[in-house]
Protein backbone atom coordinates (compact mmCIF):
# COMPACT_ATOMS: atom_id res chain seq x y z
CA UNK A 1 0.00 0.00 0.00
CA UNK A 2 1.50 3.01 -1.19
CA UNK A 3 0.72 5.72 1.79
CA UNK A 4 -0.02 9.45 1.76
CA UNK A 5 0.31 12.47 3.42
CA UNK A 6 -3.95 14.30 4.54
CA UNK A 7 -2.68 16.97 2.06
CA UNK A 8 -1.49 15.21 -0.70
CA UNK A 9 -4.23 12.64 -0.89
CA UNK A 10 -6.33 15.75 -0.89
CA UNK A 11 -4.69 17.29 -3.88
CA UNK A 12 -4.79 13.32 -5.63
CA UNK A 13 -8.38 13.57 -5.50
CA UNK A 14 -8.53 16.33 -8.13
CA UNK A 15 -6.73 14.20 -10.62
CA UNK A 16 -8.34 13.96 -14.00
CA UNK A 17 -5.82 11.45 -15.07
CA UNK A 18 -2.50 10.83 -14.76
CA UNK A 19 -3.60 9.33 -11.55
CA UNK A 20 -0.83 6.63 -11.43
CA UNK A 21 1.85 9.13 -11.92
CA UNK A 22 0.60 11.51 -9.15
CA UNK A 23 0.18 8.91 -6.61
CA UNK A 24 4.10 7.54 -7.05
CA UNK A 25 5.44 11.26 -6.53
CA UNK A 26 3.23 11.99 -3.21
CA UNK A 27 3.47 8.37 -2.48
CA UNK A 28 7.58 8.59 -2.48
CA UNK A 29 7.43 12.63 -1.17
CA UNK A 30 5.56 11.14 1.96
CA UNK A 31 7.97 8.26 2.30
CA UNK A 32 11.26 10.16 2.10
CA UNK A 33 9.15 13.05 4.30
CA UNK A 34 8.77 10.02 7.12
CA UNK A 35 12.49 8.77 7.13
CA UNK A 36 14.34 12.36 7.27
CA UNK A 37 11.77 13.57 9.91
CA UNK A 38 10.60 10.60 11.83
CA UNK A 39 14.28 9.57 13.24
CA UNK A 40 16.10 10.48 15.41
CA UNK A 41 19.23 9.08 14.13
CA UNK A 42 20.52 11.18 11.05
CA UNK A 43 22.88 8.08 10.05
CA UNK A 44 19.94 5.82 9.79
CA UNK A 45 17.74 8.10 7.83
CA UNK A 46 20.89 8.41 5.22
CA UNK A 47 21.01 5.08 5.03
CA UNK A 48 17.26 4.51 3.92
CA UNK A 49 17.83 7.85 1.79
CA UNK A 50 20.99 6.12 0.07
CA UNK A 51 18.98 2.58 -0.18
CA UNK A 52 15.72 4.24 -1.94
CA UNK A 53 18.22 6.49 -4.50
CA UNK A 54 20.01 3.18 -5.31
CA UNK A 55 16.55 1.48 -6.22
CA UNK A 56 15.56 4.48 -8.13
CA UNK A 57 18.65 4.60 -10.77
CA UNK A 58 18.44 0.67 -10.52
CA UNK A 59 14.64 1.03 -11.93
CA UNK A 60 16.25 3.72 -14.38
CA UNK A 61 18.29 1.05 -15.77
CA UNK A 62 15.28 -1.28 -16.16
CA UNK A 63 14.98 -3.57 -12.72
CA UNK A 64 11.83 -4.90 -11.74
CA UNK A 65 10.93 -4.29 -8.12
CA UNK A 66 8.13 -5.91 -6.12
CA UNK A 67 8.37 -3.08 -3.67
CA UNK A 68 4.46 -1.68 -4.10
CA UNK A 69 5.90 1.89 -3.91
CA UNK A 70 8.47 1.40 -6.29
CA UNK A 71 6.63 -0.80 -8.76
CA UNK A 72 4.10 2.12 -9.04
CA UNK A 73 6.97 4.68 -9.93
CA UNK A 74 7.96 2.26 -12.59
CA UNK A 75 4.80 1.94 -14.21
CA UNK A 76 3.65 5.65 -14.30
CA UNK A 77 7.64 7.02 -14.58
CA UNK A 78 9.03 4.25 -16.33
CA UNK A 79 13.06 4.81 -16.72
CA UNK A 80 12.66 8.57 -16.50
CA UNK A 81 13.53 8.93 -12.76
CA UNK A 82 15.77 11.90 -12.23
CA UNK A 83 13.80 14.12 -10.84
CA UNK A 84 12.64 11.89 -8.12
CA UNK A 85 16.32 10.91 -7.07
CA UNK A 86 16.69 14.86 -6.88
CA UNK A 87 13.91 14.66 -4.46
CA UNK A 88 15.75 12.26 -2.53
CA UNK A 89 18.82 14.82 -2.82
CA UNK A 90 16.14 17.80 -1.87
CA UNK A 91 14.82 15.63 1.58
CA UNK A 92 18.58 14.81 2.62
CA UNK A 93 19.22 18.58 2.84
CA UNK A 94 17.69 18.31 6.35
CA UNK A 95 19.89 15.77 7.48
CA UNK A 96 23.21 17.47 6.06
CA UNK A 97 22.91 20.36 4.86
CA UNK A 98 20.26 22.30 7.04
CA UNK A 99 21.17 26.02 6.17
CA UNK A 100 20.96 25.34 2.48
CA UNK A 101 17.08 24.72 2.03
CA UNK A 102 16.69 26.62 -1.67
CA UNK A 103 18.54 22.31 -2.48
CA UNK A 104 14.79 21.23 -1.38
CA UNK A 105 12.74 24.25 -3.01
CA UNK A 106 14.89 23.80 -6.04
CA UNK A 107 14.31 19.78 -6.23
CA UNK A 108 10.29 20.44 -5.51
CA UNK A 109 10.31 22.31 -8.29
CA UNK A 110 12.13 20.38 -10.62
CA UNK A 111 10.11 18.04 -10.16
CA UNK A 112 7.03 19.60 -11.08
CA UNK A 113 8.55 20.51 -13.81
CA UNK A 114 9.18 16.83 -14.80
CA UNK A 115 5.49 16.19 -13.63
CA UNK A 116 4.65 18.84 -16.33
CA UNK A 117 6.76 17.57 -18.97
CA UNK A 118 5.21 13.81 -18.28
CA UNK A 119 1.94 15.07 -18.94
CA UNK A 120 2.04 16.70 -21.64
CA UNK A 121 1.57 20.17 -20.76
CA UNK A 122 5.00 22.10 -21.64
CA UNK A 123 3.05 25.01 -22.02
CA UNK A 124 2.23 25.18 -18.78
CA UNK A 125 5.84 24.31 -17.05
CA UNK A 126 6.34 27.82 -15.90
CA UNK A 127 2.79 27.52 -13.75
CA UNK A 128 3.90 23.93 -12.39
CA UNK A 129 6.91 24.96 -11.44
CA UNK A 130 5.85 28.00 -9.15
CA UNK A 131 3.46 25.44 -7.23
CA UNK A 132 6.21 22.98 -6.97
CA UNK A 133 8.19 26.15 -5.01
CA UNK A 134 5.11 27.36 -2.95
CA UNK A 135 4.52 23.29 -2.06
CA UNK A 136 8.38 23.46 -1.07
CA UNK A 137 8.28 26.53 0.82
CA UNK A 138 5.10 25.46 2.47
CA UNK A 139 7.00 22.09 3.94
CA UNK A 140 9.65 24.03 5.22
CA UNK A 141 7.88 26.35 7.47
CA UNK A 142 5.39 23.66 8.74
CA UNK A 143 8.60 20.81 9.35
CA UNK A 144 11.75 22.53 9.48
CA UNK A 145 13.27 24.71 12.72
CA UNK A 146 12.31 28.41 13.55
CA UNK A 147 15.10 29.48 11.56
CA UNK A 148 14.45 27.72 8.65
CA UNK A 149 10.31 28.54 8.77
CA UNK A 150 11.31 32.29 9.27
CA UNK A 151 13.62 31.96 6.00
CA UNK A 152 10.89 30.04 4.10
CA UNK A 153 8.35 32.74 5.08
CA UNK A 154 10.24 35.69 3.77
CA UNK A 155 11.90 33.70 0.52
CA UNK A 156 8.27 32.64 -0.72
CA UNK A 157 7.24 36.31 -1.28
CA UNK A 158 9.76 36.64 -4.28
CA UNK A 159 7.90 34.27 -6.09
CA UNK A 160 5.98 35.99 -9.21
CA UNK A 161 1.97 36.06 -8.65
CA UNK A 162 -0.69 34.85 -10.86
CA UNK A 163 1.01 32.77 -12.51
CA UNK A 164 0.19 29.40 -10.80
CA UNK A 165 -1.06 26.27 -13.56
CA UNK A 166 -4.28 26.09 -15.32
CA UNK A 167 -3.59 22.85 -17.17
CA UNK A 168 -6.59 20.47 -15.90
CA UNK A 169 -3.88 17.67 -16.18
CA UNK A 170 -1.69 19.65 -13.33
CA UNK A 171 -4.90 20.00 -11.06
CA UNK A 172 -3.02 18.08 -8.09
CA UNK A 173 -0.14 20.28 -8.15
CA UNK A 174 -2.58 23.82 -8.46
CA UNK A 175 -4.58 22.06 -5.56
CA UNK A 176 -0.91 22.00 -3.45
CA UNK A 177 0.42 25.26 -4.71
CA UNK A 178 -3.23 27.04 -3.54
CA UNK A 179 -3.04 25.40 0.08
CA UNK A 180 0.49 26.50 0.10
CA UNK A 181 0.22 29.87 -0.68
CA UNK A 182 -2.42 29.77 1.97
CA UNK A 183 -0.40 28.81 4.51
CA UNK A 184 2.35 30.86 3.69
CA UNK A 185 0.22 34.07 3.80
CA UNK A 186 -0.88 32.96 7.28
CA UNK A 187 2.42 32.59 8.40
CA UNK A 188 3.12 29.14 7.84
CA UNK A 189 -0.39 27.36 9.29
CA UNK A 190 -0.61 23.97 8.22
CA UNK A 191 -1.95 23.73 4.76
CA UNK A 192 -4.88 21.32 5.95
CA UNK A 193 -5.18 23.33 9.55
CA UNK A 194 -8.91 25.25 9.87
CA UNK A 195 -12.27 24.27 8.92
CA UNK A 196 -12.34 26.57 5.53
CA UNK A 197 -9.45 25.04 3.77
CA UNK A 198 -11.12 21.66 2.94
CA UNK A 199 -13.54 23.95 1.09
CA UNK A 200 -10.38 25.83 -0.52
CA UNK A 201 -9.21 22.43 -1.41
CA UNK A 202 -12.57 21.76 -3.37
CA UNK A 203 -12.40 25.09 -4.77
CA UNK A 204 -8.81 24.91 -6.33
CA UNK A 205 -9.50 21.10 -7.65
CA UNK A 206 -12.86 22.06 -9.38
CA UNK A 207 -11.69 25.51 -11.06
CA UNK A 208 -7.91 25.50 -10.20
CA UNK A 209 -8.74 29.21 -8.43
Amino acid sequence: MVELTEVTRVALASAAKHRSLFRATFGLDTLLGRVVLGSNEPIVSQIRLAWWRDKLQALSEGARDRDPLAALIQSSWGKDTSSLINLIDGWESFLVEPKRMMLFVRAKAELARAIAEKVGSQSDVGGAVLDGKLWAYADLANLADEMTKAWALQEWTKLPHGNNTKARELRPLRVLGGLAQRSLENGGAPMLGDRVSPLVALRLGLWGK
